[in-house]
């Protein structure tokens, strides 16, 4: 399989791309390479390179703007009417008061007003995930690794299921 991945070098990112890279075809996205999510060009770039691929992985978030919703609405347009399938990793902490949560409630509205087509969306919604991004904040997290054994559970399912939204934390 052809996979993609939004946010590739760090994080949960770098956890999922290095799952998918020993069995599959997986193109990484990422800053440090040249893609920019908050750039709409890079956006349409990336939307145009993977066109031919069968998963995308919508990981990437760019600080407190709604970036890492116009990639996922890029994806969806592209790939609408298709057998295809999108991960998106948003969040479970979509009701607090802030940007951040904001955004990530409107990437779980947008797959969940989405679920009824035959392009296939899969929004995790994981709760506090130990990595750089949360680092200062207290309390118990979970590892990278968790992700994973949530997608993994969702692709080998297809067949039986779709699990559209899956909301998980400690």
């Amino acid at each position: 399989m052809k996979i993609a991945i939004t946010g590739h070098t760090k994080g949960i990112g770098k956890t999922i791309y290095d799952y998918f890279e020993k069995n599959n075809e997986v193109y990484g996205f990422s800053r440090s390479n040249g893609f920019d999510i908050s750039n709409m060009l890079n956006r349409k770039s990336i939307a145009d390179t993977v066109k031919d691929f069968d998963i995308f992985v919508n990981n990437a978030y760019s600080n407190y703007d709604d970036s890492q919703l116009e990639m996922l609405k890029e994806m969806y347009s592209a790939w609408q009417g298709t057998n295809k399938i999108i991960i998106n990793i948003s969040t479970r902490y979509t009701n607090a008061d802030n940007k951040y949560s904001q955004t990530k409630k409107e990437l779980t509205e947008f797959c969940e007003s989405n679920i009824y087509n035959s392009l296939y969306i899969l929004n995790i919604g994981p709760g506090l995930i130990d990595t750089d991004r949360v680092k200062n904040i207290s309390g118990k997290k979970m590892s990278t690794d968790e992700i994973v054994t949530v997608i993994k559970f969702a692709l080998n399912n297809i067949g039986k299921f779709k699990i559209h939204n899956i909301t998980f934390g400690l």
